[in-house]
């Protein structure tokens, strides 16, 4: 199935900073996007140019700005790194090889560089969320730190810089490296009024999600010959979608959703024959990250802000879900014969519908700018080993991609699968007489 995310190639490219960077929840698409990125822009590839060429015209980077197009296609030579697979051992070599590459081709070719550095953050995680099991030392770190200062930094030799990952790090001893880079966390737009150039590279958008599904249920549903009303199971397929996994809301566009889950429900469609067979609360929503392992016990003084917290997530989480069940327009569309662009494009383009409950909290603003504001401290914290505050925890969550910030002052929960991992990490977190979830 095809996904078109290149329009967000022009705008990530024309940025003019030299280096950005995009912070997104885990199994959001980041990695498939950097390698068509690199696949675009190189000037080295296993695919003929001319072949290359032909599969990107039929894309949004072409239809939309022609003039961009031909200006970078096949224009750069692209370095494209992934740290999750860089071992330290490995680290010192790239460092002083890659510059040096960078200057010979720029020599040779006129032709300037491209770094991709996918999990920009990946040297940290086990450090933070498994310090038992490797203790980034001050030499380690100073190897990192020489790493992007090297290559991204002043470097007259560099295009540009596209750093993508998940948690943000600058507030480690990368900070006078990372600072001054651009980041774009998977909300701003909402905190803020700078243009999110990621907004269109992960995840998929409403408008994706009725792309999938239709090129599936076309494509490669195996009852689509024999079923009587191809539109209505669409219909309830993506309806159900909607009503299942809230998604995450991003800058200037509604919500978008986890690719893995959407493809991976899709998959089990494949015994499913009408749309009355249909029972969604027997699929998850969700494919969980492995980077939750670690204890998150809070210390006394915080214990009672946390409480407070997971009760509001869960009222607000409940409150949700009832809305969703009975006034939704997701509910209505559930109910349509058919389904057009201009609908799907109304849904897309609609406020939250959550606003619509109407009910306010201070604790809800609270953990808003706790997750999208208040990043200082996070890995010097984590770094202890020690019990967190309330805030540490609540920023681990939004980061791994439990918690999602829908609109400036409105917390939520993306789905039930990630709810009942909050729920389950709440109960380890604080003792039953204090926490009052309700499942």
């Amino acid at each position: 199935m095809v996904i078109d995310k290149s329009a967000a190639i022009r705008d990530i490219m024309n940025r003019e900073e030299p280096i950005v960077a995009g912070l997104y929840p885990h199994r959001m698409g980041k990695s498939m996007f950097l390698g068509m990125l690199a696949d675009f822009l190189g000037a080295v590839s296993d695919t003929p140019y001319s072949e290359r060429r032909a599969r990107y015209e039929q894309y949004a980077v072409y239809q939309e700005d022609p003039e961009f197009f031909n200006s970078n296609i096949g224009r750069y030579v692209v370095f494209n790194l992934d740290m999750k697979y860089i071992s330290e051992g490995d680290l010192f070599d790239i460092c002083d090889m890659i510059p040096t590459l960078m200057e010979v081709f720029y020599l040779l070719f006129d032709c300037k560089s491209v770094v991709i550095v996918d999990g920009y953050d990946a040297p940290f995680i086990n450090t933070l969320l498994h310090p038992g099991d490797w203790e980034m030392t001050d030499g380690q770190l100073e190897d990192h730190k020489e790493f992007f200062s090297g290559i991204l930094e002043d470097n007259p030799h560099l295009h540009k810089g596209i750093l993508a990952g998940v948690f943000d790090v600058r507030s480690s001893s990368l900070e006078s490296v990372l600072n001054s880079i651009p980041t774009f966390l998977a909300h701003t737009g909402y905190t803020d009024n700078m243009a999110n150039p990621f907004q269109r590279a992960f995840g998929f958008t409403v408008q994706d999600v009725w792309a999938v599904i239709n090129q599936y249920v076309d494509q490669l549903w195996p009852a689509r010959n024999s079923c009587t009303d191809v539109w209505r199971f669409k219909a309830r397929v993506f309806a159900g979608l909607l009503l299942q996994s809230d998604g995450y809301r991003i800058g200037t566009v509604h919500r978008i959703f986890c690719p893995f889950s959407v493809m991976a429900f899709l998959e089990q469609l494949d015994r499913v024959t009408t749309a009355t067979e249909l029972a969604f609360d027997s699929f998850s929503f969700w494919c969980e990250t492995d980077h939750l392992d670690r204890d998150l016990a809070v210390d006394t003084s915080s214990v009672h802000d946390m409480a407070r917290y997971l009760r509001h997530l869960a009222t607000a989480f409940d409150r949700q879900r009832e809305f969703q069940r009975t006034s939704s327009l997701a509910t209505r569309l559930g109910r349509a014969k058919c389904l057009n662009d201009n609908m799907i494009a109304r849904i897309a383009s609609q406020p939250s519908e959550q606003n619509e409950l109407g009910y306010s909290d201070d604790t809800e603003a609270e953990l808003v700018r706790i997750c999208t504001v208040d990043s200082s401290g996070l890995i010097d914290e984590l770094l202890e080993d020690e019990d967190f505050s309330a805030a540490t925890v609540v920023q681990v969550l939004y980061q791994a991609g439990y918690l999602a910030p829908v609109a400036q002052h409105r917390m939520g929960i993306p789905s039930k699968a990630t709810y009942d991992k909050v729920a389950e990490l709440s109960r380890q977190i604080l003792p039953d007489f204090i926490l009052g979830w309700s499942d």
